[in-house]
């Protein structure tokens, strides 16, 4: 057999089975089985899909273990940014160890949007070449199949190592080439036996770089049905391809489900749909009964109360809350059921979605981007992101001309003496935005001069009153939430890795009723688990339903994959799991949140749109969307 990259030394052994097979529970005893035969907990790195499944993990070892016994876990996110923060990564890749936040993205896309090309056909090939990275694809003359898109990846490339910066979509593959590529790096970074959880969940780069840190033993468990065939998901058949590229791994089928019965014939009942047509689940003996229905509601309004009584029925039974999971298909609905559920004094803890992003054409509008990019140059004036969003901040075009000349020249440009040669360019245009750049330098170094010698949130605070122009300006309520208490009085490079940590590595609050989507609840456990807002138009969006925009014969990829969506929140589930729902909505709030309008009725004065439940919960329910 050829190797591939997923064969490796190490031993290799593998858990697969469904929901609630003990898939995580095995991983957790094997790992305590080779601590106990005196394996040294530094010789173990423990990955899990999230953060919040992270600290799942590591609450499971504290009950199991002593403190000083326990092994380090973490995400591959984590892991992958710290290999590529050692000297020898910076030197031999040239960027930092840092994940371009959405604002400093949105500003690189206008320096890609210099190559001419169509905005739509530009974010078309992106995906395409932040899927290729996940993948591992070779990324080189080969693979291209135009012109067009390999100059545009090396236009793409050449602005990432100018601005020595990752996006988030790279890291694994580019800590996967670097140790691959350097025997050396990787003797240093291997550690004897690396355990992963939810493999299915990650992508085949984070698949690979763990198989390449484990020297002696490789454990690995997932669900190879959630997923299979749903492209928009990181790697799926991780699973197959890892035993394939190792034939003397040991493969655990797990078949009964420790979930309760109504639960399982739930899922069964996702998995063997049409669309799915994946193994059935097994219960096993002594599971409890349980409770699994779809419940509708007359509105939207009395939906969002029958979420609430059915959490609050679960915590009078006794439940801890942080075993009752709410998920919802979108942000929006997401919050609402949050505020419903605070308002009825239910404690709730809601999945922190911070992000710094904004308009940056409107310095009015970008005020947290531009705080964190005053901190960017505190800490490192010479930092060329910073510096180019920066200058951007108020232009229509973010001055994407004056950027892309000093990319294609590797200018050295810095706060600390600002200058621009652009003699013989005989480019009005350039001129003009060189001035521009200067301009904007000189003003963030008359904001930095005023502010020295403030540390953490008086420091935040002090820039945000200088940006504003606002003596009485008050602290932007996301940094204060991602600097937390922890970094209150902090120098800026600490502030700036409080805010990266809370974007970047966002997990759940250890009390209070889990509110979130679908794909926060990665590797968590419930007692009740609920689903609101499945209605068509949520999920599926709309547009699944209109022929004009999505082609006929594309819809049941689209289907499939968002009955995995669900299926991957409903499997947390052990005992009840419910899904609600609304059957009419006034027809302003049905076109303002874009769902599935069947008929429209005047009733009483008012119209009012026929909704039906989610096409993802056929099985449940019974209607189908038939056209």
């Amino acid at each position: 057999m050829n190797a591939t990259t997923y064969s490796t030394s190490a031993a290799v052994c593998c858990y697969s089975g469904h929901a609630a097979t003990g898939k995580t529970t095995s991983l957790v005893n094997s790992t305590c089985k080779l601590l106990r035969a005196g394996v040294s907990p530094n010789e173990i790195l423990f990955l899990a899909a999230t953060p919040s499944a992270a600290q799942r993990t590591a609450d499971l070892f504290c009950q199991a273990l002593e403190p000083d016994a326990a092994p380090r876990v973490t995400t591959p996110l984590q892991a992958q940014l710290e290999v590529l923060a050692t000297p020898e990564a910076v030197a031999r890749t040239g960027r930092e160890p840092r994940i371009a936040h959405r604002f400093e993205e949105n500003i690189l896309m206008e320096d890609m949007k210099t190559c001419g090309m169509q905005s739509r056909r530009l974010s078309e090939m992106l995906r395409f070449f932040y899927r290729s990275w996940t993948e591992l694809e070779p990324m080189d003359h080969s693979w291209f199949y135009s012109d067009e898109e390999e100059n545009t990846h090396a236009l793409l490339e050449a602005y990432l190592r100018y601005y020595r910066v990752y996006l988030k979509n790279e890291v694994a593959a580019a800590a996967y080439r670097f140790l691959d590529g350097n025997a050396d790096a990787l003797q240093n970074h291997r550690v004897g036996y690396v355990f992963v959880d939810d493999y299915q969940s990650l992508s085949k780069a984070s698949q690979c770089f763990a198989g390449l840190l484990a020297s002696q033993g490789l454990w690995v468990a997932g669900d190879d049905q959630v997923n299979v065939g749903a492209e928009d998901f990181p790697y799926p058949k991780g699973l197959s391809e890892l035993v394939e590229g190792n034939p003397h791994a040991q493969v655990h089928k797990l078949n009964e489900s420790n979930a309760s019965r109504s639960v399982v014939d739930g899922l069964n009942g996702l998995l063997t749909d049409e669309a799915i047509a994946a193994q059935p689940l097994d219960s096993c003996d002594g599971a409890s009964n349980g409770t699994c229905d779809a419940i509708a509601a007359p509105l939207p309004d009395d939906e969002f109360n029958r979420v609430a009584e059915i959490v609050r029925t679960a915590l009078d039974a006794g439940v801890e809350p942080e075993l009752v999971h709410v998920a919802s298909p979108n942000r929006k609905w997401m919050k609402v059921i949050a505020r419903t559920l605070a308002e009825q004094g239910v404690p709730v803890a809601v999945f922190p979605t911070l992000k710094i992003a904004g308009d940056m054409r409107d310095t009015d509008l970008c005020l947290e981007a531009r705080i964190v990019t005053i901190l960017r140059l505190m800490a490192n004036p010479d930092d060329p992101l910073a510096l180019r969003c920066w200058y951007a901040f108020g232009d229509y075009l973010g001055n994407s001309a004056i950027a892309r000349k000093l990319c294609e020249q590797d200018y050295p440009l810095s706060l600390s003496s600002a200058r621009l040669d652009l003699a013989g360019e005989g480019n009005a245009l350039l001129e003009q935005q060189g001035g521009a750049v200067l301009d904007s330098l000189e003003s963030a170094r008359t904001v930095i001069g005023r502010i020295l010698g403030a540390t953490g949130l008086d420091l935040v605070a002090r820039i945000a009153a200088e940006l504003s122009n606002d003596r009485s300006a008050t602290l932007p309520r996301t940094l204060e939430l991602a600097i937390g208490h922890k970094a209150a009085n902090a120098a800026p490079s600490a502030l700036l890795d409080a805010i990266q940590d809370a974007v970047f590595f966002a997990q759940f609050a250890s009390a209070g009723v889990r509110v979130g989507m679908f794909e926060d609840f990665v590797g968590l456990r419930a007692h009740c688990a609920v689903a609101g807002g499945m209605v068509n138009g949520f999920v599926p969006s709309r547009a699944y339903f209109d022929p004009t925009i999505v082609e006929r014969d594309k819809r049941p990829k689209i289907l499939a994959g968002d009955m995995r969506r669900i299926y991957s929140f409903a499997r947390s589930s052990d005992s009840e799991l419910r899904f609600t729902y609304f059957e009419q909505a006034p027809l302003k709030d049905a076109e303002q949140l874009k769902l599935k309008i069947e008929r429209i009725r005047l009733i009483r004065s008012q119209r009012l749109c026929e909704i039906h439940p989610s096409e993802t919960i056929r099985s449940l329910t019974g209607v189908s969307f038939h056209e």
